[in-house]
């Protein structure tokens, strides 16, 4: 087991490195032409040459005094890094794709801020990977077991995943994922298994590119109402939020009109909040709690105290995605 050992360790090793890269921003100092500009960022703060960098605009605020109250951030698009080796604080980053929803014909300029792509930062250095098109590389790559098939490798998983074994459960689902990249139900799973092992930055970056691709992301939910609970599955999708339960004729499609209002509770057990009005033209209420985080105990739905932070993580996550895909 010693090559395998080994690409644990690489691969760990290259995860230490693109945690270092999490939340750091540094500013456009200049630009070189109308496409390459330089950054404060360089090989001291751990940047390599292939990175992505996000560029972002801030957009000041004012009160009716004048006072600036709010910088509001703008993403205008990628770069990416072409060299650092200028100085240990420094690159130069050429202009590679406009983000959607970037005001027309807008381009970064001195003073705007830029981010590191994790992502793109995970895949070129073999760390963990996850998310559509997600293909381990590098030492740590875990390779496909011998002729395992995808649909072997992902009812192992799900065997796994109903015996709580969480890891091993992830593990299979990655290597089904090497065999037939991009396949939304795989990536789903993949989604589901980092779930259960809390790892909400991974998770995030998974919701993100599926909704981007046009693919719902689903949360296996607990349904809290006046005649007891009932699992189902909450949807999230492009201009839409819909409701699916496991039983009964309860469920719904919302258009971003038909929503009245969502909130996250935080005290006592956590609990996700849908009012809206339905097809009979009644105002309804819905709550909602993650079944990972939630078990159904005495007529109520009870989040252990061990668990609250993590389930209002995950319902804040929740209450994003619907703000930025469905309203």
């Amino acid at each position: 087991m010693a090559d395998e050992v080994a690409g644990y360790v690489a691969e760990d090793a290259a995860e230490r490195m693109v945690k270092g890269l999490e939340g750091l921003e540094g500013k456009i100092l200049g630009a070189v032409s109308s496409e390459e500009f330089v950054v404060s960022l360089g090989t001291r703060d751990g940047l390599a040459t292939g990175d992505q960098l996000i560029a972002f605009t801030e957009i000041p605020m004012k009160n009716s005094k004048g006072e600036i109250i709010y910088r509001d951030r703008k993403e205008l698009g990628k770069l990416e890094v072409a060299d650092v080796s200028f100085a240990d604080d420094r690159a130069k980053a050429r202009f590679v794709a406009a983000s959607p929803g970037a005001p027309a014909g807008g381009r970064p300029r001195e003073g705007d801020i830029v981010k590191v792509d994790v992502a793109r930062a995970r895949s070129i250095r073999g760390a963990k990977t996850v998310g559509p098109g997600a293909v381990p590389t590098g030492p740590g790559a875990a390779p496909s077991e011998s002729g395992a098939s995808t649909e072997s490798l992902l009812r192992k998983g799900d065997s796994y995943m109903e015996g709580k074994y969480y890891p091993q459960a992830l593990r299979q689902y990655q290597q089904a994922n090497q065999l037939k990249p991009n396949d939304p139900a795989i990536i789903t799973k993949i989604a589901k298994a980092q779930l259960h092992l809390r790892n909400f930055f991974e998770l995030e970056t998974i919701f993100e590119n599926l909704l981007r691709e046009g693919v719902p992301v689903t949360l296996d939910v607990y349904h809290d109402h006046a005649f007891g609970s009932c699992a189902g599955a909450l949807a999230v999708d492009k201009g839409k939020l819909s409701y699916h339960p496991r039983r009964g004729d309860h469920g719904f499609q919302l258009s971003p009109q038909e929503i009245r209002h969502i909130e996250v509770s935080e005290r006592e057990a956590p609990f996700f909040h849908l009012r809206f009005v339905g097809s009979d033209n009644k105002e309804k209420k819905y709550n909602f709690a993650p079944v990972a985080f939630a078990r159904y105990e005495k007529a109520q739905l009870v989040v252990d105290e061990a668990d609250r932070e993590d389930c209002v993580k995950l319902l804040r996550l929740l209450h994003r995605l619907c703000s930025d895909y469905v309203e």
